[in-house]
């Protein structure tokens, strides 16, 4: 599994498939998947303007 950080979000890539993780104002996920070569940047049902989290998103190696 890939795993990069995109404009502050996590996004892991295995086998064709994409899962991007990123804050969504306070206290809160947004947890997106797909099968497709690009997520869609779109907010369907997310209509309310979010505030800046703030949050900083760090990838490290496992440790031994």
């Amino acid at each position: 599994m890939r795993f990069q950080i995109d404009h502050g979000a996590l996004v892991a890539r295995h086998n064709g498939e994409t899962l991007r993780i990123e804050a969504w104002g306070k206290d809160s996920l947004r947890v997106r998947a797909t099968r497709l070569s690009q997520i869609q940047d779109e907010n369907w049902a997310l209509t309310e303007a979010v505030p800046e989290s703030g949050a900083e998103v760090t990838i490290a190696d496992k440790a031994p």
